[in-house]
């Protein structure tokens, strides 16, 4: 998105939007669809829709396997937020820093 060169100023402006986006997207289908849907439909107790959740999320994230774990267990963080709460907000800003600075420092 931001190209080869480093441009600090423009990925302030641009990483906090593109993470947000990308975090609402996670977040909607991960602990509002799946997580939710295990707990509603029975199929599961929230401890084991949370870590069900987070297998399926770090799969997502097999850029390597030791991130995929790191984003399993994210995950659990992130679902924890979700049970405890029961508002998607939380979860969905906690995930937009993490990718803010992630996209910042990688850019560099």
């Amino acid at each position: 998105i931001l190209g080869g060169q480093y441009r600090p100023v423009l990925a302030s402006f641009v990483s906090p939007l593109v993470a947000s986006m990308i975090a609402l997207a996670e977040e909607a289908l991960q602990r509002g669809v799946l997580q939710n849907g295990l707990i509603l439909h029975s199929v599961a107790s929230p401890r084991v829709s949370i870590l069900l959740t987070s297998v399926a999320f770090g799969l997502l994230h097999t850029y390597t396997w030791m991130y995929a774990i790191l984003a399993g267990f994210a995950s659990v963080y992130l679902g924890w937020i979700y049970h405890i709460c029961g508002n998607l907000a939380l979860p969905i800003m906690a995930h937009a820093w993490y990718d803010t600075l992630a996209l910042c420092w990688f850019h560099r």
